[in-house]
C-alpha cells in the first residue's frame, strides 16, 4: 500500500508509477460492478490514465438539449401528421 496526497493505494506493483491504466465511476456504477459480475456488457467507466499518461476526456454532449430536440422534431412531424389527416378527413366531406 503507498499514500499519496489523501488517498491510499493498494497496487499489485511496488510503485504507483506501475499502473496500467486508471478509471474513475461513481459510487453507483461501483455497486453495480461489484454486484452483477459476469452478466451484460459490463459497467462504463471513465478512463483517466493508460500507462501513466492522461487520457484526454471525451467532449462534453449536454444530453438533456440532445432530448429536448428530439422531443420538438417528433413533436413537429406529429403536427404536421395530424394536420395532413385533419386535411385529408375535410376533403373527403365536402
Amino acid at each position: 500500500m503507498e499514500r499519496e496526497g489523501n488517498e491510499d493505494w493498494f497496487l499489485a506493483g511496488t510503485d504507483i508509477n506501475d499502473m496500467i491504466v486508471e478509471v474513475e465511476m461513481s459510487y453507483t456504477q461501483f455497486a453495480e460492478a461489484i454486484t452483477s459480475l459476469n452478466i451484460g456488457e459490463g459497467i462504463p467507466v471513465t478512463i483517466t490514465k493508460v500507462n501513466g499518461t492522461f487520457v484526454e476526456p471525451c467532449p462534453y454532449s449536454d444530453r438533456q438539449k440532445v432530448m429536448r430536440r428530439e422531443v420538438d422534431e417528433a413533436t413537429r412531424d406529429l403536427v404536421r401528421q395530424l394536420e395532413k389527416r385533419s386535411e385529408e378527413i375535410e376533403n373527403f366531406w365536402m
